[in-house]
């Protein structure tokens, strides 16, 4: 054989060998998409005291494992970078939920899934999660009752209570009570 066909078999070879690559998805190579996030507030009867661009924001994987924490609604991008899997966005009125608030509290969750390449539109609408409670009186009860207690009991071993010692704003005593899902009956004494 010639020396000019074995280099010209040998590149050709070498060529075949090169072209021909194993196209794997690599095992540590993560697939990303893109969550876009809505936050809004259903609010039918009562307002709440702070507007809904000021509720916190926070992303847990599917583990539970908190992901995201944005301090309010403004502060969260546009479009928000996420490996491929299972999500819940929550957002709700700054603070703690309490068992006696002076203010509504608003609250919501959304269920997310991120795929590959795609942008995923999560709406959260953030909904009352305690309850108004207004106990009004009208001047015969006043002149009828000098020392008096109202008690509201849902069973959950915290009642609540309405006496003449409190400050009584139009003949109306009023708060916001979050009440247990395992509420079945309340009882007014």
């Amino acid at each position: 054989m010639k020396s000019y066909d074995i280099i010209l078999m040998v590149s050709l070879a070498v060529a075949a060998l090169n072209s021909c690559s194993i196209k794997e998805d690599a095992p540590y190579e993560k697939k990303t998409g893109e969550l876009s996030l809505n936050v809004t507030e259903n609010t039918p009867a009562t307002k709440a005291v702070t507007p809904v661009t000021d509720y916190p924001v926070d992303i847990y994987d599917a583990n539970g494992v908190k992901i995201a924490h944005y301090e309010s609604v403004l502060e969260v991008p546009e479009k928000i970078i996420l490996d491929v899997g299972i999500y819940n966005v929550e957002s709700h009125t700054p603070g703690v939920m309490q068992r006696k608030m002076d203010n509504p509290y608003y609250g919501g969750s959304r269920t997310a899934e991120i795929i590959a390449g795609n942008t995923t539109k999560a709406d959260v609408v953030c909904t009352m999660q305690n309850s108004k409670i207004a106990v009004v009186y009208g001047e015969d009860f006043f002149e009828v009752f000098k020392s008096w207690t109202i008690t509201l009991d849902d069973g959950s071993g915290t009642a609540l209570s309405f006496n003449n010692n409190d400050e009584i704003n139009n003949s109306q005593t009023l708060c916001y009570w979050h009440f247990e899902q395992e509420t079945e009956a309340v009882t007014l004494n």
